[in-house]
């Protein structure tokens, strides 16, 4: 383990020497553009940037809301349906049916969340997607905000930088 520990620290070593020798030849190079990565920094247009990320967050707004609104209505559709869900329960009881009851009682409680799922088929590819009805199924594309977030940053790198090329 120590000789493991000890082969990591030359190839380390040996990287960091590689890049300084490296960065000092290319020096003269790097001051000479340094000029021209300024004034492209001064060139740019703040207030388009701006009006992108207003843009963007109205849109993250837009979806959340959307998303909201819709689940608050399947969520009272479903509370709406529990007296109906309890009254065949309560029925079930009275002739003896524990398990009719308990599954009248399941079945309503799930449906205040979820009601379903529906199959879509893409025909040009064979894939089937499955995507959840209801309570559920209202707020899944407020999951994509975050990813949609970090895109944006992304592409808010400088081309060929080493962030960019990371992500």
């Amino acid at each position: 383990m120590l000789h493991q520990f000890l082969s990591n620290q030359t190839g380390y070593q040996q990287t960091l020497a590689t890049a300084m020798q490296s960065a000092i030849q290319n020096f003269p190079a790097d001051l000479a553009t340094v000029p021209a990565a300024i004034q492209n920094l001064l060139s740019g247009d703040p207030a388009a940037a701006l009006q992108t990320i207003i843009n963007q967050q109205m849109g993250y707004a837009q979806t959340i809301n959307t998303a909201l609104h819709s689940a608050a209505q399947d969520f009272g559709i479903g509370v709406a349906g529990l007296h109906d869900t309890f009254q065949a329960a309560l029925q079930d009881l009275a002739t003896g049916n524990v398990n009719g009851a308990v599954g009248d009682i399941s079945t309503g409680l799930r449906n205040l969340f979820l009601t379903g799922f529906e199959p879509t088929v893409d025909l040009d590819t064979g894939i089937i997607t499955i995507t959840p009805t209801g309570t559920l199924g209202d707020l899944i594309p407020t999951l994509a905000i975050p990813g949609q977030m970090a895109q944006n940053f992304t592409n808010l790198l400088p081309a060929g930088s080493i962030p960019a090329q990371i992500s």
